[in-house]
């Protein structure tokens, strides 16, 4: 018996990337076969340029001779453009920051969040992944679909960066941090925190240069600098630790938990209960209250009040103050000449070694002990304006105008 005619239909999608064919037998009436040929002569004649898929054609076919509802199958499908990607820096050294360090008993220490990335000397910073370029697609109807070519990354060498002859590798110029932001890419010895301290920043470690803390280091965490640290703000119960000097711009207020350690000098408008050990001078603009200081060179105080009360001072060369001790007669311990003398130095003592002594410009008060070159005195009624000295002669601690 002759296959009756089918009624079809060529559907294209509104995207123009499929082309279906829908048809269906009809209920009575005969006509020519219909075939793969006869299908895609009308697939054409709906304007799909794109060549059908025989496979889709022939199981059309079978699915219509066998089906008394609509058959649907698509039978060509466009190419879609395929965009390029864009170009982008691949750094060598990790510039993520983490949320912490996982510590051995699996807990994490959000402390330790691995901020600062140190670098050496010729280390590769990171390479120049160039864009690709896109691949153009086609619809069904045979229309070209542009695709858009990746777009280049934008990258400034900064500072103490070289760059190779191609233009693709970065690496350091000297020793220092990696910093990367707003698109340039410098290595410093200087790196700038712009706010404290704290757990958003974690725990700053760095094995060269010198660190710019614009706001407070807060308690409990810890700031470490090959060269120097300068706080813009405040140093709570923090640890801070510097090859070089530690400038606070205000105040260091410490418990019994913090401690500052400077291989330079440590300056500071005020301290109260700080625990401070500097090689070099320890200047302090105003108030000393409660401290624990030991300092290569001079501890000053002789700005504001510039008052040194409680605690204990240490130093080889000589304290400064404007008054030490308090009416109330805190006790109050300083000690002036760390380094103890040889016994071949014996026939030098006749001469005075220099800053080794205690000058205030204002009072001493009775409850300060003072130990100079290892001879010590008590203070039983307030001194004014007047220089402590250890007197060789006499082996004793002796006391004059300024």
């Amino acid at each position: 018996m002759q296959q009756r005619d089918a009624e079809i239909e060529v559907e294209i999608s509104p995207d123009r990337m499929e082309a279906r064919i829908i048809g269906y037998l009809p209920a009575a009436g005969s006509g020519a076969p219909l075939d793969t040929e006869r299908l895609k002569n009308q697939i054409a004649a709906a304007g799909v340029a794109v060549e059908a898929d025989e496979e889709a054609l022939s199981q059309f076919l079978g699915r219509l001779d066998e089906a008394e509802d609509e058959v649907d199958v698509v039978i060509a499908s466009g190419i879609p453009p395929v965009h390029g990607s864009d170009g982008r820096l691949e750094f060598s050294v990790d510039t993520d920051q983490s949320v912490g360090t996982v510590r051995e008993n699996g807990s994490i220490d959000y402390h330790e969040r691995s901020t600062v990335r140190t670098v050496a000397e010729g280390d590769l910073l990171g390479r120049m992944i160039p864009p690709e370029t896109g691949t153009p697609g086609q619809d069904v109807a045979g229309r070209a679909l542009p695709a858009r070519d990746g777009r280049p990354v934008v990258l400034t060498p900064g500072e103490n960066v070289t760059v190779s002859d191609d233009g693709l590798e970065f690496r350091a110029g000297i020793d220092g941090m990696i910093k990367f932001a707003r698109n340039v890419l410098t290595v410093t010895q200087v790196v700038e925190i712009p706010g404290d301290v704290d757990f958003g920043t974690g725990n700053i470690h760095m094995d060269e240069g010198s660190t710019l803390i614009k706001g407070t280091v807060r308690s409990g965490f810890a700031v470490s600098s090959a060269h120097n640290v300068v706080v813009g703000e405040s140093v709570e119960d923090a640890e801070i630790q510097a090859g070089g000097d530690v400038m606070v711009q205000q105040g260091i207020l410490m418990t019994d938990k913090g401690f500052i350690k400077a291989e330079g000098s440590v300056y500071a408008r005020f301290a109260q209960n700080a625990r401070i050990e500097a090689g070099g001078d320890v200047v302090i603009d105003n108030n000393i209250s409660n401290c624990d200081i030991t300092a290569g060179g001079r501890v000053l105080a002789t700005k504001g009040k510039g008052q040194i009360q409680g605690g204990i001072i240490r130093c080889n060369g000589g304290v400064e103050a404007n008054k030490i001790g308090s009416k109330s007669n805190v006790k109050t311990l300083i000690e002036v000449g760390l380094v103890k003398r040889h016994h071949e130095e014996e026939e030098d003592r006749s001469e005075e070694r220099p800053g080794a002594s205690i000058k205030i410009h204002k009072t001493i008060h009775p409850g300060t002990h003072v130990t100079i070159d290892g001879c010590h005195l008590a203070v039983e009624h307030k001194i004014r304006d007047s220089r402590l000295r250890f007197d060789h002669k006499s082996n004793s601690i002796k006391w004059a105008p300024l």
